[in-house]
Formats: C-alpha cells, structure tokens, sequence
C-alpha cells in the first residue's frame, strides 16, 4: 500500500539539519540542562568533536553506537556526534537492568557504548563477557 504521509516528511539527514540550525541562528538555545545552556553554535561544535573522535577511534560508517544515558546535552552531543561520523545510533533505555542493556547491544550489533558517568556501573555489568563492544566511551 502506497499512502501519503499526513505529516510533512523533510528528507535531510539530522545532523544535517543541526549544521543548518547553526548557520542560521548560532547564538540562539539549543539545549537546556539544567543550568546549562547550548546555543545551535556550541552544540553543532560540540557534536563535530566528537564525531572526529569516534572516526579517529575507528568508528563510522556501518558501525553501530548505543547511547546508555539520562536526558541530558551529552546524550544530545553523542548523539549528533554518532550520526555526523556515519555510524547508526541505538539508543539504551536509562532504566534499563544489566541484562536488558546486554541483550539490545548484542541485538543491535554495536560496537561501541557512550555511557553517562551515573549508568557506569550497570553499563560495567552488562558489558562483562561482551567481546562485540570493543569501546566504552564514559
């Protein structure tokens, strides 16, 4: 069956769309954290460090990176940092126990985990025996 959308579909990648969000207004609110803020400018400058970072580990292209973390900027950072590295993002549940995070890391196929410093210890446990994870990126 070929429907039409009822909602309009813009076919540009995401981080693609961070890029021109901060051509456009790069000194406006991105994010709020809690006390923090990101403008459009640091968050898109934020996510090509990291991005840069996971290619300079190896990561791109056809390679698949969880994100284990609260609502959060680095959650936002890492996240538009995987994608502008053209890997695939799978992002964990924060509420996840151990043997959940486990089973969607090895389900997904990732090779590599971001994890919020608060998730490390259930990140350590899930990860255990785990040889298909080969970077854990606190």
């Amino acid at each position: 069956m070929n429907r039409a959308s009822l909602a309009p579909y813009n076919p540009e990648p995401v981080q693609r769309l961070l890029r021109q969000a901060a051509e456009r207004w790069p000194g406006e609110t991105a994010i709020v954290d809690g006390e923090r803020r990101f403008t459009f400018a640091e968050l898109d400058a934020y996510a090509g460090r990291f991005a840069s970072a996971l290619v300079a580990m190896g990561l791109g292209k056809g390679d698949i990176v969880g994100i284990l973390s609260p609502n959060c900027a680095e959650f936002e950072i890492a996240f538009f940092g995987i994608l502008r590295a053209g890997a695939t993002v799978t992002t964990v549940n924060s509420g996840y126990r151990e043997r959940e995070i486990a089973y969607q890391l090895e389900a997904s196929g990732a090779q590599a985990l971001i994890v919020h410093h608060t998730l490390a210890a259930a990140a350590d446990l899930a990860l255990s025996g785990s040889e298909q994870v080969r970077h854990r990126i606190l």
